[in-house]
């Protein structure tokens, strides 16, 4: 696409407003229904503030980087659709992989003329969804992204909700986390493999919500397998983080619970404790291929970064030693640069400046908590098992994040399924109240009702 200006015109304004008033009445009216005066008030303020950001994103990237990736799908969308017109039976492309639908359109003259280059499966799939949307988009280039708004505000507002119904008394501090930060409004509302990884994970978490509540489960459950493999496609190390997180918590749980028991139990547990970790120490050597191959791509990725002489927003965190112990040396600098980076001085574009100013207040905040409450962590840890899964993925996901990408523009994009859940953690543990000494047996409940003036 050579003039990028061609991809909007004035009358595709009009067009969004009328969309955007239909996808308001959508969910007000149908998707969620029987709320409250407060909820809609918040959601009328949050779905404006969505349709006003990816506006200024698709504008951003036409008429000023004049380049990106939701070009290249919506280009390859096209594409797709094209085929579709052509034979009605190229549907299959949409279930077929992406050196499938590469060697067809090498053979067609017209469509290798805007051929994007569709690369990995993930970048396939955002196509594919383009292509099924774009009639729906009447083959607009805004229509297109504000139906991907309106997924992830679907997809956004259904997390608030469940979340909220767990802890109503932070409901505040759950709007801002998962509705109202820039981050979220900015990164994870246009076309961008971010706003579907984010918006899977909403809807999976709605799913989990309903299967506890044992509410049409089995249909749940199919789309919870959905969602889950989505997310696999779109951002499989996202699933890795979030199932490893279940399995050390779960591990440890069980442990801890053994480790309670009878004498015979605690012996037991222990010995076996400890032949794991012999197991463990003794083959390390195992993970060295791909500790190798991940420390290799970290240092090759910032000597990458640092080299690119147009590039005014890459960082280094120093060469990473290809070994275990190196890895785990890095490890806390890829996560602090993960949610707390990056820094108001490090600012050299002003689209970044949002995401500084979202960094520092969490930096404050997160020190304002351990300093206020830091020594109830372990305590707090352990009585709300929702607040251990948050703690253990969201360190996984940054150390992946931040030894992996040194360049602040995809910094911000990439830590888009974390950060909303490790600002989420650091707000439960400000707001966090032990129980009084004498009341020992006092936790965290599991199911928390909403109070009468709830906002939902």
């Amino acid at each position: 696409m050579n003039d990028l200006s061609t991809l909007i015109t004035g009358s595709d304004y009009f067009l969004v407003a009328v969309y955007a008033i239909l996808g308001y009445m959508l969910m007000r009216y149908f998707i969620f229904r029987n709320m409250n005066q407060s909820f809609y008030g918040i959601i009328k303020l949050f779905f404006t503030l969505k349709v006003f950001c990816f506006l200024l994103m698709c504008l951003l990237t036409i008429y000023y980087w004049k380049e990106g990736d939701a070009i290249f799908y919506y280009g390859e969308g096209q594409n797709l659709f094209q085929l579709f017109k052509e034979d009605l039976s190229n549907i299959k492309y949409l279930f077929l992989p992406v050196e499938s639908y590469q060697t067809r359109i090498g053979l067609d003259s017209d469509l290798i003329k805007t051929y994007n280059g569709s690369g990995t499966e993930s970048s396939f799939l955002v196509s594919k969804l383009c292509a099924i949307l774009y009639p729906f988009s009447l083959g607009r280039y805004l229509l297109v992204n504000f139906f991907f708004c309106l997924i992830s505000s679907v997809a956004q507002i259904k997390l608030f909700i469940v979340l909220s119904k767990r802890y109503p008394h932070l409901s505040g501090s759950i709007s801002l986390c998962v509705l109202f930060m820039p981050t979220l409004l900015l990164y994870a509302t246009p076309i961008f493999k971010e706003t579907l990884c984010f918006a899977f994970i909403g809807f999976g978490a709605y799913n989990i919500y309903r299967i506890l509540k044992k509410e049409n489960v089995a249909l749940n459950i199919f789309s919870l397998v959905i969602n889950l493999t989505l997310i696999f496609l779109v951002k499989p190390y996202v699933l890795y983080a979030m199932l490893l997180s279940v399995a050390l918590v779960s591990f440890i749980g069980f442990i801890i619970k053994k480790m309670r028991g009878s004498v015979l139990s605690k012996m037991i547990t222990s010995v076996f404790v400890l032949m794991l970790l012999a197991a463990f120490i003794s083959n390390l050597s195992l993970f060295d291929p791909y500790i190798l191959i991940f420390t290799d791509t970290s240092n090759f990725l910032q000597e990458q970064y640092s080299n690119s002489l147009g590039e005014s927003s890459s960082f280094g965190i120093g060469e990473m030693e290809t070994t275990f112990k190196g890895l785990l040396q890095k490890l806390p600098i890829g996560a602090y640069t993960t949610y707390f980076r990056p820094h108001l001085w490090e600012v050299r574009k002003p689209i970044i400046l949002f995401s500084a100013l979202e960094c520092f207040f969490i930096l404050c905040l997160s020190i304002w908590a351990f300093l206020k409450n830091g020594k109830y962590l372990l305590r707090f840890l352990r009585e709300d098992k929702f607040a251990r899964y948050l703690f253990v993925y969201t360190i996984i996901l940054s150390a992946i994040i931040g030894l992996t990408t040194f360049n602040f523009g995809t910094l911000i994009r990439y830590k888009v399924p974390g950060v909303p859940f490790f600002w989420f953690f650091i707000f439960m543990l400000f707001y966090y109240t032990p129980p009084p000494p004498q009341d020992k047996k006092k936790v965290l409940p599991k199911e928390v009702v909403p109070e009468e003036n709830s906002i939902l």
